[in-house]
This record gives structure tokens, sequence and C-alpha cells, in this order.
């Protein structure tokens, strides 16, 4: 599957690299699932990454915003890139490992 954009809102950041986005998939319907940040492992345990993330993800004030869907994890999660809210061409993905909270990761053994 190629990677498609769509307009989603976040619903609740379970940790610092999976959150529960709800997407607009057109025609005044939504979509809501647990996605995973592409290309990051953050800690699964680590209040610190995942605080980290919901105020990167608090920039957007409960409003809508583009992401990047890419293909399916080998949990069935949808891996997504979410672009930060300022004029830089940086990801909220890279961000995390930028600062500290995560560490790049391809989808291989970690």
């Amino acid at each position: 599957m190629a990677a498609r954009k769509f307009y989603a809102r976040v619903v609740r950041v379970i940790d610092g690299d999976s959150v529960y986005l709800e997407c607009d998939t057109g025609f005044h319907n939504t979509h809501t699932d647990n996605f995973r940040l592409l290309g990051i492992d953050a800690p699964e345990r680590d209040p610190a990454s995942r605080q980290a993330l919901a105020e990167m993800l608090a920039t957007y004030a409960n409003g809508w915003f583009e992401v990047t869907v890419h293909k399916a994890d080998k949990y069935g999660r949808w891996l997504v890139e979410i672009p930060m809210h300022d004029t830089s061409d940086r990801t909220i993905n890279e961000q995390m490992i930028v600062e500290g909270f995560a560490k790049a990761y391809d989808g291989g053994v970690r």
C-alpha cells in the first residue's frame, strides 16, 4: 500500500510511540484506531516519553491535522507520520528521537 494522507485528531496517547487517532476517511466518515509512529521505538512504560508525545500533539489543540499513513505493522497497527505543528519539515516521529524520548526503529528485532 502506498502512503496516503488523511486528516486526523488525537483521541488518546497510549505511550511514547502509539496513539489512538480518529481519521477522516471522507464523506463524513471517520475511523478510530490504534496507530504506531513510523520509524521510532519508545520505552513501553516510560511516563516521560508518553508525556513528551502528548505535549507535542497538544499543539494541535484537539483540532484536525494531516497525517501520512503507511502500511500496517506486524500487529495490525497502521504506521503513521505526524508533522510538527511549526514551519519545520520535521515530524513528531523525528522530534521524539532528537529529544531522546525514542530510538530509531526499522521494524526489525529490537
